[in-house]
């Protein structure tokens, strides 16, 4: 990849710094539920009713 061979042991001790707070901001930043779809490959019939607890949903038979 072309990373110079310290890149770990810099990156590991910065990534354990991030907290829980900083990751819940970014994923409401980037992430929000408004703007996120769920795909579910299978059985219409066989999971339709549990799925309706996510909203309307749209059935593609392709």
């Amino acid at each position: 990849m072309g990373l110079p061979a310290e890149f770990l042991g810099q990156y590991v001790p910065l990534i354990e710094k991030v907290t829980p707070e900083q990751v819940r901001d970014v994923s409401k930043k980037y992430c929000a539920p408004e703007n996120q779809s769920i795909v579910v490959g299978g059985d219409a019939k066989a999971v339709g009713e549990q799925l309706k607890a996510f909203g309307d949903c749209t059935v593609t038979d392709k």
